[in-house]
């Protein structure tokens, strides 16, 4: 039969409000660059967000420079005694050098097609010239995997210099040219001030979408919590220790004494990012004019409003135990409403994640 106008106008609303909705995120592999406290909960809060229906996450994997002070061993140490006995996994750690190689089957792990890249951007690092194998082979790779855009690494230099600074590294070019060339969907990287203009400039050079998050006011200072153990929870509501905000914009006044923000919670925030949130940017979420230019930038600050709310923590021994595994658990603080707190971001916030 034929339908008529009321009816075909029914099913173009109810049509438009479920388009409305944002569905799940698509699949990808989680990899983060570097090995800094930062990146080693993160590490361990997005292994456990893999093992939960509706992320579509691959188990993550890290990439080592061990020039820079990366260490495998710090990650597994963090994902032993603050993940419960976790580990990496048998192909969660890849050298740079090995991700630079031409793709091949002996390295799957290479391949960063559809991949999600998180940078540690907050301290610049000097990578380590005592070892002549290791600068010969960083100079060689460096020239495989040289974009013909490529001036990142003398934006990067000439910005350290002009501060007086010797050049030192905030995010690896060869690792943004091999992620761009071989199709990654999203880079997201956490900035501070001090190495924000450089991270801005590096990536404007690049096609894939980006997301900064600066850490602000200038002043505030990144830390990790002392003894801290993630409850691993059973469902995407994260768990926080402080109540934290993003915005568009600076802060206009600064704090007479250092404010800090704990690594676990930008580390909580930044996977809540990636999966709450769209990864390919249009033109209105991008804080640029340039249609090229696809990177969005938010600052995250401690914030004094009280965005956190208390709940029993739902783990696995409340879900299949009683009142004294419920009691045993604990309370875990978690956003209360997180399109208020991603709205900075711009697009669509997907408030759903995880829920049937």
């Amino acid at each position: 039969s034929v339908l008529g106008g009321s009816d075909r106008t029914g099913i173009s609303l109810f049509a438009s409000g479920l388009a409305a909705e944002p569905g799940p995120p698509v699949k990808a592999r989680p990899v983060l660059v570097g090995t800094s406290p930062y990146c080693n909960v993160l590490f361990g809060k997005l292994q456990r967000a893999a093992a939960l229906w509706g992320t579509n996450l691959k188990q993550p994997m890290s990439i080592i420079d061990t020039s820079v002070g990366d260490s495998g061993s710090a990650l597994e140490k963090c994902l032993w005694g603050q993940f419960c006995l976790s580990d990496s996994g048998s192909d969660g750690k890849l050298d740079v050098e090995d991700l630079l190689l031409p793709l091949s089957s002996w390295i799957p792990n290479a391949n960063l097609k559809d991949a999600i890249l998180f940078f540690d951007g907050t301290t610049p690092r000097k990578r380590s010239s005592s070892n002549a194998v290791a600068v010969a082979a960083n100079q060689f790779f460096s020239n495989l995997f040289k974009s013909e855009k490529g001036k990142a690494d003398e934006i990067s230099s000439k910005i350290e210099k002009e501060k007086g600074e010797e050049a030192s590294i905030i995010i690896d070019t060869r690792v943004l040219d091999c992620s761009e060339q071989r199709g990654s969907a999203h880079w997201y990287v956490l900035a501070s001030h001090s190495t924000l203009e450089s991270c801005q400039q590096l990536l404007t050079q690049y096609a894939v979408p980006s997301t900064i998050v600066c850490i602000d006011p200038p002043e505030t200072i990144l830390k990790p919590i002392d003894g801290w153990t993630s409850s691993r929870p059973q469902n995407l509501e994260g768990e926080f220790q402080n109540p934290i905000k993003l915005d568009r914009k600076p802060s206009i006044t600064s704090s007479p004494v250092p404010e800090f923000i704990y690594s676990e919670d930008v580390a909580e925030l930044m996977l809540q990012i990636s999966l709450r949130t769209e990864r390919k940017l249009t033109n209105n979420e991008s804080d640029g004019n340039d249609e090229q230019t696809k990177t969005r930038l938010v600052f995250l600050r401690p914030s004094s409003e009280e965005i956190l709310e208390e709940r029993p923590n739902a783990d696995y021994f409340t879900m299949t135990g009683g009142r004294k595994a419920t009691k045993a658990a604990g309370m875990i603080r978690t956003v209360s409403n997180w399109k208020s707190l991603l709205e900075p971001l711009g697009g669509q916030v997907n408030d759903r994640l995880g829920k049937r």
